[in-house]
This record gives structure tokens, sequence and C-alpha cells, in this order.
């Protein structure tokens, strides 16, 4: 579990001068998007990915939260000083429908008794529909710790700063044993691993391989492709291994993982996705030739 610590922060009188004039604007409709009078939401909340947040201990008073995903999804605040302990409140549900809500989600978290937030107190990517669970506990100086479950933190920060979605899986490399009709193991062939994604013309993307930390591997070698429209880049060598390559049409794209001949790479990996134009908003689908 990965946890975010915020304290209280004073609100300050805005300096005179048109400059200041602006930001004091651009303030106020911010707080306005983030605080709607009354708009306090409910905790019965159903849908295809559904977002939960269980207090753990009693808070400071005033804190709150909102959330905003693809498609301009808007969450109410919801009154985290005033939630039930140990109780999940079900306060946000998105439809998976034709305006896809896979992709990259704000968490805003803050005190409602100071000025609205400035930036984002977390982010994450959501893939397959799920239920996404976070936890809010007092934090230090009064503050809160927000604490988000592992498997969501799937992305990265680059490009200035901004964050794209890297959409990952994990499988294994290992030998295919070659069987006789009866079923005897005749030989072994390299393992050849094939995913999919949906890609966006003059987008530019990075593919990745590496061994999974979690788990052993021989440190042997891999083969990474990456192939569809005009693109055909590959990389062999020892992981990690990757590609950067601009798309050229708006289509169906191949990401191949697979065992050279000479010393092959075995035991399991990741393999991983990232969009400049953060313009894929699903994740990896493994064809028939990867384990499952």
């Amino acid at each position: 579990m990965k946890s975010i610590f915020l304290r209280p922060v004073l609100s300050r009188m805005p300096v005179n001068g048109p400059r200041s004039a602006r930001m004091s604007v651009y303030a106020l409709l911010l707080w306005i998007l983030l605080c709607p009078i009354g708009a306090f939401g409910q905790c019965n909340e159903t849908g295809d990915i559904v977002f939960t947040v269980t207090k753990k201990a009693n808070l400071p008073p005033n804190w709150v939260m909102k959330l905003s995903g693809p498609w301009q999804r808007l969450s109410n605040k919801v009154d985290l000083t005033g939630l039930s302990l140990n109780d999940p409140c079900r306060f946000y549900a998105a439809i998976d429908n034709a305006f896809s809500p896979r992709g990259q989600w704000d968490i805003y978290v803050w005190n409602n008794s100071g000025p609205a937030p400035s930036q984002t107190t977390a982010r994450l990517c959501v893939g397959n529909p799920a239920t996404v669970d976070l936890e809010v506990a007092p934090g230090p100086n009064g503050g809160v710790k927000l604490t988000l479950p592992d498997w969501v933190k799937v992305g990265s920060i680059r490009n200035g700063g901004v964050l794209v979605c890297r959409w990952e899986t994990r499988t294994i490399l290992d030998a295919i044993l070659i069987r006789s009709s009866s079923g005897e193991v005749q030989g072994t062939q390299p393992d050849s691993d094939v995913f999919q994604f949906e890609g966006t013309a003059n987008d530019s993307v990075t593919v990745r391989v590496e061994a999974d930390p979690q788990s052993g591997n021989n440190g042997g070698q891999a083969t990474l492709r990456l192939s569809g429209g005009a693109v055909n880049s590959e990389r062999t060598g020892t992981l990690p291994l990757e590609i950067i390559a601009r798309l050229d049409v708006t289509g169906t794209y191949n990401i191949t993982v697979e065992q050279p001949d000479e010393n092959p790479f075995r035991g399991p990996y990741i393999v991983s996705v990232e969009s400049r134009m953060d313009a894929i908003h699903a994740p990896l689908i493994p064809t028939d030739s990867v384990e499952q």
C-alpha cells in the first residue's frame, strides 16, 4: 500500500495587481469545481469501476475528498471526517460505456476550512472493471494520510512532469514443451508471447519489458518487438528492453516478447506500454500465445 500525507494549509490574502487578480479568479473557479454547495456524496454507488474510501481512525475536522476521471467524470465531495469507522463508503462508481472510464483518475483531498487544492493529491490509472479501495487515517500535524492499493500504481511521471498511464501485465517466459500424440515430451521450442493494443496515429509510445522484481529468473536474453502499420522495431538483449516509436496509423499494434535461440530468458516478466498523448485507454490484450 502507498500512503500520502497531507496537512492543513492556511489561506493567504492575494497581493494586489492584475496577475494576482487572475490567479484569484482561477482559484475561485477551481474552488467552485471542487466544492459545490451541498454536494456531499452518498455511500451506496454501484457501477463497473467502484471507488470506496474507509476511515481507519477518527480524523481532524473538515477533511473532504473528491475524484475526477476520464470524459469529465466528477464525483461529489466526500465528508471524510463524518464517515463511520472501518465502514467502506462506495462514494463513486463509473459505468463502462462508449465513453470509457479506463485511464487516469485524479484524487483531491483537502481541509474544507481552507483553500481548494491547487494540484492533485494522487493520480492513478485504472483498467479493467474493479473496485478501487482507498483508506484514510490521521496524519502528522493535524493532517490526513491517504493510502492507495498497490495494484492501481500503474503509471509514470514523464514529459515535463505529466503523468501518463502505463498499461502493464505480468506473465512468464519458459521453454514450450513439444509433445507427441501420445503426450511424450520430444523436445522444446522458444516461448513467444504476443500482446495487442489500440494505437492512435501520430502518438509516440514507449514499450518496455523488464524482469518481475518479485520473482527470480536466469538472467538470460529476450527479444522485444513492436509491429503494426509501418512500425516494425525490435530489440534483443538482457532485460530491461525498451522501444520508443511514433505510430503512423490508428489501429491494432502487436507487442511480442520471445526467447532467442541463445541464452534465452526464463522467468516472470512485466510488459508495458505508455502513450505520450495518453491515448491508450485499455489494458494490453494477451493473445492465445500468452500463458494465462
